[in-house]
């Protein structure tokens, strides 16, 4: 195994369990698969997304330029999720076929 992906392991597995309990809070067990689905595309969509950005800002500005919008991007999101993630039941919204646990 090699060091990058053991890294990646190490830092992503951690998030897989708050994200998987907020989505199951917020939609009903029979809509589950689809979202999960849509969540699991995103890292191609990313990789799609992110590679040609990289492409055309490494063409037109040095390559240092680069890293900067992923970087942006990145602390933007956390800060948005840190500030308004919250499960149905933390914000109070009761979801058609889901049961809540007490």
């Amino acid at each position: 195994m090699n060091d990058q992906f053991t890294k990646m392991v190490m830092f992503q597995a951690p998030i897989w369990p708050a994200c998987t309990k907020v989505l199951s809070s917020w939609y009903p067990e029979d809509r589950l698969g689809s979202v999960f689905g849509a969540i699991h595309t995103s890292p191609y969509a990313g990789a799609l997304v992110g590679t040609s950005l990289a492409i055309f800002l490494q063409e037109r500005f040095q390559w240092r330029v680069v890293f900067a919008p992923s970087a942006a991007a990145g602390v933007a999101v956390a800060a948005f999720a840190i500030m308004y993630l919250k499960t149905s039941a933390e914000a109070g919204v009761d979801v058609p076929g889901q049961v809540r646990s007490k």
